[in-house]
């Protein structure tokens, strides 16, 4: 397949074109395909065509043409490149060790924002398919297969969907359904532990009563390695911080306080909040990686 790529004018214009290794992920092999889908569709005709190829790898080309050659898979081809780009961004800044709980949950939400934004998008996703390759859909030639009606259907009419309807409605929107409940659902958990850790970042931007009863909330949880003190501690430690900003040093939250408070020699001033960050910081924001590869 690479050598009858290779061949092909439109390799020479784009180096993106080329197969995917089976230990890459499913991102790049879909946007290598939806990229190059009138290219893969040449070097198949050639093969296909090719007497010297063995039988099967003939069998094989004519069988993956034949896919190729439906629009359904063209469109879809299209809409899981980029949505799988956008979902293996994501899940890319989620596996830095640096990153931290707030902008996890922030970046979950707007991958959800945007999820839910391409329901409408359907249209845009076929132009874009249309644009790359001449195919039709698999059912357009086909006869409208009529169901048996029984005496307790009802006068309404049978609706049967075909070509792009049929795809929208059985495949289009019942992935991006499934996919915003499950990311909805994996958003709610990192939203919870938000709440709780939330405060050790953002505590310069909460009055006093609202710190109060963060830290109260976490002690609850932690009550075996937070002392009753910890609650004033983070209080005193937020105005410590704001006075360090006055000074205009720059601060970041969880990530560096634990080393600003070695760093000013205030262990014994704030021996909770240490604790607290140590917590913080043995979070992991994901445990394992974004997909598995083909070959697992």
């Amino acid at each position: 397949m690479l050598k009858h790529l290779e061949k092909g004018d439109e390799r020479k214009q784009d180096s993106s074109l080329v197969l995917k290794r089976v230990s890459d992920t499913r991102a790049d092999a879909t946007k290598a395909l939806a990229n190059g889908y009138n290219s893969f569709q040449k070097a198949l005709q050639s093969i296909a065509g090719d007497e010297t190829q063995t039988s099967q790898a003939i069998h094989e080309a004519k069988c993956l043409l034949n896919d190729l050659g439906k629009n359904e898979n063209a469109v879809m081809a299209v809409f899981w490149a980029a949505i799988l780009d956008r979902i293996n961004g994501v899940s890319i800044s989620l596996q830095k060790k640096t990153i931290e709980l707030r902008t996890a949950v922030d970046l979950l939400k707007s991958l959800l924002d945007f999820l839910i934004s391409q329901r409408e998008l359907f249209d845009d996703y076929e132009t874009k398919a249309n644009e790359k390759t001449d195919t039709q859909y698999s059912d357009e030639n086909q006869r409208v297969r009529k169901r048996k009606r029984h005496h307790d259907d009802g006068a309404a009419e049978e609706v049967v969907f075909r070509g792009k309807e049929k795809l929208k409605v059985d495949t289009y929107l019942p992935v991006l359904d499934m996919l915003c409940t499950e990311l909805s659902r994996r958003l709610e958990a990192y939203r919870e532990i938000n709440n709780l850790f939330g405060f050790l970042t953002d505590f310069s931007t909460k009055s006093d009563a609202e710190i109060r009863q963060a830290c109260t909330k976490f002690k609850e949880h932690y009550f075996e390695d937070i002392e009753p003190e910890f609650i004033d501690e983070m209080v005193q430690y937020k105005y410590f911080i704001l006075q360090l900003e006055d000074a205009g040093k720059k601060i970041m939250p969880a990530e560096e306080s634990y080393k600003l408070i070695i760093g000013n020699m205030a262990q014994s001033t704030f021996p909770n909040v240490m604790t607290a960050l140590q917590i913080y910081r043995s979070l992991m924001i994901t445990n394992a990686t974004g997909e598995r590869n083909f070959s697992n």
